[in-house]
């Protein structure tokens, strides 16, 4: 047990910090006490600290960026579950924010993908699905992927209409496909995105489902 000489009670020396000069080793203050004088502190000198963050952050941004990088890779999991737990929280919110700045963050990702960074982590991700995906059989050439438009007379098999055309899986990689001209058709970009890994029967179905409900 020990007395606070700011509160004057007697408290165990669990409420009181390690380091002070005392014979016991602890703070003469209780923790209470302490939180308390750090506050009164910050407050009073509010304009000063801002002002010695803002010169730091200034003068050591390097430090700054490898002290945020640190802490992201050491509380990685914390983080993402606290995201998750936001998103959840707040869909209303995410949704009026994305109507709001549509143009905007779509611009953003156009300029992104356009960069050395945004190449660089579009080849990334490519290879990083080829090679999960290693055991597949890759024999298209560039003269069969000719024949496959010409055939289709160069039409998007799901809208019909002349675009700029992808090669489209029937059976996606995802799920077995091979990259071969059997397993090849053409698509726009826009009608493969919305495909997404479904087979194209699964695809054809549902969208006679939508016309034909």
């Amino acid at each position: 047990m020990k007395v606070c000489t700011k509160c004057l009670q007697e408290l165990p020396s669990e409420s009181f910090h390690k380091g002070g000069r005392d014979k016991d080793g602890l703070q003469p203050q209780c923790k209470k006490c302490t939180k308390g004088l750090r506050r009164l502190f910050y407050i009073s000198h509010s304009e000063e600290i801002k002002e010695r963050v803002s010169y730091y952050r200034r003068a050591h941004p390097e430090k700054i960026k490898a002290s945020k990088m640190a802490y992201s890779l050491a509380h990685k999991d914390h983080i993402k579950a606290k995201n998750d737990e936001w998103y959840a929280a707040h869909p209303e919110e995410i949704r009026a924010y994305y109507q709001t700045n549509l143009q905007r963050i779509l611009a953003q990702k156009v300029i992104y993908r356009k960069s050395a960074a945004g190449k660089a982590n579009s080849a990334k991700q490519h290879n990083k699905r080829r090679a999960r995906f290693s055991n597949i059989i890759t024999t298209l050439t560039a003269e069969e992927w000719e024949n496959i438009k010409k055939q289709h007379k160069y039409k998007c098999v799901y809208c019909g209409e002349r675009k700029v055309l992808a090669q489209d899986h029937i059976i996606p990689i995802s799920k077995g496909g091979h990259h071969v001209k059997e397993n090849i058709i053409p698509a726009c970009q826009s009608c493969n995105s919305k495909k997404r890994d479904k087979t194209v029967l699964l695809q054809i179905l549902a969208q006679v489902e939508v016309i034909c409900p």
